[in-house]
Order: structure tokens, then C-alpha cells, then sequence
């Protein structure tokens, strides 16, 4: 009897030194990757511009581009209207020579140009030939808002969508995917260049206005004293 005793006093011991050592787990406040709660506060964004990176790692296409929006992009799409918009861009790309091809893909406010240069042209050359072409955009009023890119890969995207967008297939995934594509992008935004700074080999024609002064005072100087 003593000895049961004695094994059912160790076996209670042991059982509350285990719930001493283990303290209450506190309520798990993260949501599931699926929440709903968690995916909408991820998209409840201020309007998209060309410059923005927030949606990246987001999943939901539709997501991308606030539904608030995307309804009025779609209610007040003039596929004519957009396709004119579009190839006028693209033939003001093509006036600068080195641009091979161009195509372009408008809706709503979102704008992309896609150039066709010399599979041969290191990134210093290309980013000039799309500073030369953004000059030519700002020409148009809707092409001063376009991003440019000479990658290929785009460049034939943005085809394909023109063919969509001629079939008159629904243009809300066009819409999202070209979002998405600004966000990608490294634009070179037209209304943002600025004039470049006169090279610094140019500066060598042109005399220094404070050292062509101080020749002048010394010239001043040393007839002064050749007349005393």
C-alpha cells in the first residue's frame, strides 16, 4: 500500500512540474496566407502611378489595380480612340534612327512603348536611344506619360496585346497585365527629363568669365604703374 502510494505521489509531482514548465500558448493572431482580411488590406493602395513597386509579390492579377479604378478605366475605354493613341506613339518612336521598330499599348492612363533597337547596343547606348525617344513622346500629350523599354521579351507582349485589343477581346486583363508591367519596369518617363548639362569638353571653348576679369584688372594695374 506504502509503495503505490509512493509511485502515485511521484507520478502527480511529475505531472505538475510538465504544466509549470509549459506556459499557456498565447492565442495565434497571424492570419493564413489565404486570409481575405490579410490579401484586401495588401491591396487597399492609393491610385497607381508609373514610378510605384506595390504590387509586386502579389499573386491576384485582378489585384493589382484598386477595383474602384479598374471600373472606370473599363467604363470609359475607347478602343479606337486608344488604338490611334498607340500607333501614334509608336511612330514618334520610330523617328529617331536608331529605333528599328516600335510598338505601343495605351489603356486608361497607363502608356508603354516598346523599341526595337541593335541587339549589338551595350546599356549605355540603349538608355541614350530611350532618352532620345522620350524626347520625341513629349511631343504628344499621352505619350509624355509613357514608359519606354527595348526589352524583347515586352516588346513582343505589348504586340500581342494589340491583337487583343483589335479582336475587341475584354481589355481588363490587358488593363492588369500592363499595370503590372509598368511596376516592373525602370521607366523613362518623358515629362520627367530634364534638359542634360552642357559637356564638360564644350565648357572648354568658352572662357572663365572670373579669370578673363582678373587679366583685365592686371592689364589695369600694370599700366597704371607704368605711367607713375
Amino acid at each position: 500500500m506504502r509503495r503505490c502510494f509512493k509511485a502515485l505521489s511521484l507520478t502527480l509531482a511529475t505531472t505538475v512540474l510538465i504544466t509549470a514548465c509549459n506556459p499557456a500558448n498565447p492565442p495565434d493572431n497571424r492570419a493564413a496566407p489565404d486570409s481575405p482580411d490579410m490579401r484586401f488590406q495588401e491591396t487597399q493602395r492609393q491610385p497607381y502611378t508609373d514610378r510605384d513597386r506595390a504590387f509586386e509579390g502579389q499573386t491576384q492579377r485582378q489585384d493589382r489595380v484598386p477595383t474602384q479604378d479598374r471600373n472606370r478605366i473599363l467604363e470609359n475605354f475607347d478602343a479606337h480612340e486608344a488604338q490611334e493613341t498607340a500607333e501614334r506613339l509608336a511612330k514618334l518612336a520610330t523617328r529617331i534612327e536608331e529605333v528599328n521598330d516600335a510598338t505601343a499599348v495605351v489603356v486608361g492612363p497607363w502608356a508603354v512603348v516598346g523599341i526595337d533597337v541593335d541587339a549589338h547596343d551595350d546599356r549605355a547606348r540603349v538608355g541614350s536611344i530611350k532618352y532620345s525617344v522620350a524626347e520625341a513622346l513629349k511631343e504628344d500629350p499621352q505619350g509624355a506619360y509613357a514608359v519606354i523599354t527595348a526589352d524583347p521579351d515586352i516588346m513582343q507582349r505589348l504586340r500581342e496585346m494589340n491583337r487583343s485589343i483589335r479582336r475587341g477581346e475584354p481589355v481588363q486583363g490587358i488593363m492588369d497585365e500592363l499595370a503590372e508591367i509598368v511596376g516592373r519596369l525602370m521607366p523613362q518617363v518623358p515629362r520627367e527629363i530634364e534638359a542634360p548639362e552642357t559637356p564638360p569638353e564644350q565648357n572648354e571653348d568658352f572662357e572663365n568669365p572670373q579669370e578673363h576679369s582678373d587679366i583685365n584688372r592686371l592689364e589695369r594695374e600694370m599700366n597704371r604703374q607704368s605711367r607713375r
